[in-house]
């Protein structure tokens, strides 16, 4: 396995860049340029990173962050004054989490990944629907709209589609988030087998995080409501796709291995203890 693939791999398991670095032993300039290579490559998303930093490290410069870059101007002193405070709440964070919390934080970088996040549930929820109605009701051309949609939904899209001179589309695509909750709610049994087992066994659970979806869904497409999108909203949004759209936690293991979950376990073990010749000029992190 590659030294970024490593990287990417411990990142996907839960290790934050600080943490990467001290498990590789390797310098943490080296594992952010890792890092910013695999983002450049599209393997990871800058939200990715930012989410992997302890959740305190980050909630602590939310809550301190407009309050000091009043206070200090200059980059330098804002980071160093953040860093200390906190490195004496938290005399085990490590710098290279410090730094990029605050860098993605100030840039508001992970709004543009909820966006994307939020678009991907809204176009998986609304194709496992109306596919699984014209599956189910085949029949004719249109009957899984009229036998599958409920009447007062199907009159509420024929509004939509009339009063929408601009991009009119096909009737589908009028149905919202709202729509799809109580498609799926009406009709349930027809629709559970195409979740994982937390979704079906927690129905009542699941409705509840699609009216929650859909809140936030409104606040970051209308931000002249100026809403408050929280750390527990970008939360919610990425653990919410993760049930339904679990991610591919292996995808940095090299295309061509073969071998048991533990084997590959293993083997990275191995490259990590005995780790060398691919990073030239690595000093230990102390």
């Amino acid at each position: 396995m590659s030294a970024r693939n490593q990287v990417g791999w411990l990142l996907k398991q839960g290790y934050s860049p600080g943490e990467i670095a001290i498990k590789r032993k390797v310098s943490e300039d080296i594992t952010r340029r890792s890092l910013f290579q695999l983002v450049g490559e599209g393997r990871l998303r800058r939200s990715d990173i930012y989410y992997s930093i302890p959740k305190e490290i980050r909630n602590l410069i939310a809550s301190l962050f407009d309050e000091r870059s009043k206070r200090h101007l200059d980059n330098k002193k804002l980071y160093r004054s953040l860093t200390q405070t906190i490195r004496r709440k938290y005399n085990s964070a490590k710098k290279l989490d410090i730094e990029l919390a605050i860098v993605y934080w100030r840039s508001r970088i992970v709004m543009g990944d909820l966006y994307e996040d939020i678009r991907e549930l809204e176009l998986f929820l609304n194709k496992i629907v109306r596919n699984t109605l014209k599956e189910i009701y085949e029949d004719t051309e249109d009957a899984w709209w009229f036998k599958g949609v409920p009447e007062d939904i199907r009159k509420e899209c024929a509004i939509r589609r009339e009063g929408d001179n601009i991009n009119r589309t096909g009737i589908w695509n009028y149905v919202d988030l709202i729509h799809l909750r109580k498609i799926l709610d009406k009709q349930w049994e027809m629709f559970i087998s195409k979740f994982g087992k937390e979704v079906r066994d927690k129905k009542k659970l699941f409705m509840s995080n699609l009216v929650k979806l859909n809140s936030i869904r409104n606040s970051v497409m209308h931000p002249s409501r100026n809403d408050i999108i929280s750390e527990e909203d970008f939360e919610f949004i990425r653990n919410f796709k993760e049930t339904l759209m679990p991610s591919k936690k292996n995808e940095f293991y090299e295309p061509n291995y073969i071998g048991t979950e533990a084997e590959r376990f293993n083997e990275i073990q191995s490259l990590l203890d005995n780790n060398s010749s691919e990073d030239e000029g690595l000093h230990l992190v102390t």
